[in-house]
């Protein structure tokens, strides 16, 4: 799907990331394992509900390893949060993934640095390296929130370039945080101005 954006629509291959939280996190945990040539960066939010798997980094590493055997190519960074109230993926989960994916990274395994307070009020936030960042978000449950701006800032994705000058044939949508070439249909061509 994401090879058929790509190639369909023109996109940037070294801009397509992955996000999710509950199921979705853990789907994300997987792409970014099974597919790391095809996406740029990724945050998701936890893993294993109860928590009661706990591996060394080492342990993590391979799992992640098997899952494409012979890869050496680039691996996205990533970003994981968790909420220290969650009761449906256990907050020991957390731990997991920073030995995981410091591991599988070649990240600092202690924190480079650590921001209290942020990127919300009782939140820690610790940076392992350039390319991996951890959350532990104090009295938060499952339903974690996202702070887009703040997502947006660690993977780079502002379009800071001006608008896009599009092909014959498209036109420019644009909102606060991106400029994109849409193709000119019956549909769009009664609605653009």
């Amino acid at each position: 799907m994401v090879k058929y954006v790509v190639a369909t629509y023109k996109a940037d291959p070294n801009r397509v990331f992955s996000m999710g939280t509950s199921s979705g996190a853990m789907m994300t945990n997987v792409l970014i394992g099974v597919y790391p040539d095809v996406f740029a960066a990724d945050v998701w939010s936890n893993d294993c509900a109860t928590g009661q798997i706990v591996k060394t980094g080492e342990q993590w590493k391979i799992i992640v390893q098997a899952a494409y055997p012979g890869y050496t190519g680039f691996r996205p960074k990533m970003w994981v949060l968790h909420g220290t109230n969650d009761t449906t993926l256990y907050p020991q989960n957390l731990r997991e993934e920073i030995k995981e994916w410091t591991s599988v990274l070649h990240q600092s395994t202690t924190p480079l640095t650590t921001r209290s307070n942020w990127p919300d009020a009782d939140w820690t936030t610790w940076n392992y390296g350039t390319k991996f960042r951890a959350t532990s978000a104090a009295g938060v449950t499952h339903n974690i929130p996202t702070n887009e701006s703040v997502v947006i800032d660690y993977f780079d994705l502002k379009w800071i370039y001006g608008p896009t000058q599009c092909v014959d044939g498209s036109y420019c949508s644009e909102n606060s945080f991106y400029w994109q070439c849409l193709p000119i249909t019956k549909k769009t061509l009664g609605t653009r101005s």
